[in-house]
């Protein structure tokens, strides 16, 4: 799913590191949900995520939980695009539907957003 994101947004000009925890896991989750989290955080970076600077988004496994970490630079043009804050209002009420969490740094130039899923199964590669 982030990957099928990604490539349609390179098309768009952005680019991504993107690193990946090497550690098998299994997160029990509704799919239609998990697809609306993403589609509000792909579109949010469309809108808000500077082109010349490198999306960075990072999966990894902390004790019970996989997260998946967003951090990208502020386009500076964003400031002129009004936001409700709707979007990450409803990520947050999906995650804690899919008994996750959200959570969101804003600076002045950096956007950081991770989700939190509790892990059911997981194991060593």
């Amino acid at each position: 799913m982030i990957s099928e994101k990604t490539l349609l947004m390179e098309e768009e000009g952005f680019t991504f590191t993107i690193s990946v925890s090497e550690t098998d896991f299994k997160v029990n989750v509704c799919i239609i949900p998990l697809f609306r989290i993403f589609d509000n955080i792909f579109s949010n970076l469309m809108k808000y995520a500077d082109k010349t600077e490198d999306i960075r988004i990072s999966i990894e496994t902390k004790e019970h939980y996989c997260m998946i970490q967003f951090d990208n630079q502020i386009y500076e043009q964003s400031e002129k695009i009004a936001s409700t804050k709707i979007g990450l209002e409803n990520v947050r009420r999906l995650m804690e539907q899919q008994l996750g969490e959200l959570t969101i740094h804003e600076s002045d130039k950096r956007f950081s957003l991770k989700l939190k899923f509790p892990i059911v199964f997981f194991s060593k590669v």
